[in-house]
């Protein structure tokens, strides 16, 4: 891959991640996107000055990044906030705008949301969005769907589940890929994991 030259045009980046492999691999990605990195940071360091802070949350994390965040946007730095989900406090108008990805989102998704919250935009990725929409909005399940999301949780197959329920391993497979849809999960790990977040399973 060839690294860019950093360009004024963009904004300069710093990076926060618990994990320091994390804190690397964001540098060396946004560094090759063209993007000036001033530093990197975790806990017990300081935040580097910058534009744009990109900020790695992983699952259980959260309150720890608050104070993070809160002391970039005091520094006048745009937020870009790399999660699993999105609480809905932060889809409430007046909020400050701030960037929302997915933790496995692509380059070419991070350098975007980078240059977007740097001019003044919000971005929050469709899939988290999703999430944090009312419950009523955006999980309607069916009984079926249901069953077959337990399924998934203890690790059935398509087949295993359609010859558990009683269905063609077509129709198991559809309603898998729905559950999916409404959930707005990449793979039935996620669906499980936002699934027991939200309180529709009990592991």
């Amino acid at each position: 891959m060839l690294t860019r030259t950093p360009t004024r045009d963009l904004p300069a980046v710093a990076v926060y991640a618990r994990s320091p492999a994390v804190r690397a691999g964001l540098r060396d990605l946004l560094e090759h996107a063209g993007f000036e990195v001033t530093g990197q940071s975790g806990p017990g360091l300081a935040l580097p000055g910058a534009e744009v802070v990109v900020v790695d949350v992983p699952a259980g994390a959260e309150a720890d990044t608050d104070g993070i965040v809160a002391a970039a946007e005091a520094e006048g730095a745009a937020v870009v906030l790399l999660a699993d989900h999105v609480p809905p406090r932060a889809l409430v108008p007046g909020t400050p705008a701030r960037g929302w990805l997915r933790r496995e989102a692509s380059d070419a998704e991070l350098a975007a949301a980078v240059l977007a919250v740097g001019a003044g935009l919000a971005v929050v990725d469709p899939h988290l969005e999703a999430r944090a929409a009312p419950e009523d909005d955006r999980i309607a399940l069916t009984d079926r769907e249901r069953e077959v999301l337990s399924l998934v949780a203890v690790g059935m197959t398509n087949r295993a589940i359609a010859l558990q329920l009683g269905i063609s391993e077509h129709t198991a497979k559809f309603h898998v890929g729905a559950v999916l849809s409404k959930l707005g999960a990449q793979s039935r790990a996620e669906a499980v994991s936002v699934a027991v977040r939200l309180g529709l399973l009990s592991l």
